[in-house]
């Protein structure tokens, strides 16, 4: 137990108040955590040690953490009727996975035209926004810099569809938070700048998650932008579950970025 509370505990990607689980930095694993206790234990010089699987049982019933992962976006709609028999499924279940297929066929269809619209209008700009998932920084493979706390950094993605333009605000837990107010600020300072490039009207795409995206803090910004940038602003969300967007392209070359050219930091 002493062992395990010495790992810094990353939180999740959404922020959501209900949820009180934590999640272990990346990279680790239950074989890597018991070897560093191995070590760990003869340092303190114990004369007992835990086993690989009394280590992993008192992980996992006695801490509500996990092992960090990026953030997907999985389908509770689609699971739900693919794991349920066929022979179970009743009408409802039917009709709402149909509707939602009808839904997200056609949320992309839309954000299609909208790109297409605005190949053609260069007046008129389509772009998609995400927040990747928490940046732990600074990053090492050396054994002991696991237990060092960490900052947690976020990267705000904007993709403008039409030119194949990405952008990214970044910040760090110790400058800011992640909630609307952060997202909010991001996106009007992205709404000036395209207005002095001539932009009448734009397109935004996101998904649906409240604490971010879909709130009345994001909504007054969109109000008050469009009267004091005389903007046109039209604020889709893709379909629950079903909201991959190209903003996933720049955070996996982000992350692949991350694990393959850092310098190593020596504690």
């Amino acid at each position: 137990v002493e062992h395990i509370k010495l790992f810094p505990l990353v939180p999740s990607h959404y922020t959501r108040k209900n949820s009180k689980r934590m999640y272990l930095e990346e990279g680790l694993n239950i074989i890597q955590m018991h070897r560093m206790y191995l070590e760990y234990a003869q340092e303190k010089k114990w004369e007992a040690v835990a086993t690989s699987r009394q280590y992993r049982d008192t992980l996992n019933s006695q801490f509500n953490i996990a092992f960090f992962k990026p953030k997907k976006d999985q389908c509770s709609v689609c699971s739900a009727f693919k794991n349920t028999d066929p022979g179970n499924r009743t009408t409802k279940m039917e009709e709402d996975y149909n509707q939602h297929n009808l839904n997200q066929n056609a949320a992309r269809n839309l954000k299609n035209s909208d790109k297409e619209l605005s190949n053609n209008d260069k007046s008129i700009l389509t772009v998609c926004f995400d927040l990747q998932k928490v940046l732990v920084t600074p990053k090492s493979e050396v054994s002991d810099f696991y237990y060092k706390s960490k900052i947690a950094t976020y990267n705000f993605t904007i993709y403008d569809l039409g030119n194949n333009q990405g952008y990214c605000y970044v910040w760090h837990e110790q400058i800011s938070k992640r909630g609307p107010n952060e997202i909010g600020s991001c996106l009007w300072n992205f709404l000036k700048s395209v207005k002095q490039d001539g932009i009448q009207k734009v397109i935004l795409y996101s998904d649906n998650c409240g604490g971010q995206n879909r709130n009345r803090f994001i909504f007054s910004m969109f109000a008050y932008a469009s009267v004091t940038l005389d903007l046109k602003i039209t604020h889709r969300f893709l379909e629950v579950g079903h909201t991959q967007n190209e903003n996933d392209s720049m955070h996996a070359v982000i992350e692949i970025a991350k694990k393959t050219s850092f310098n190593y930091i020596h504690p």
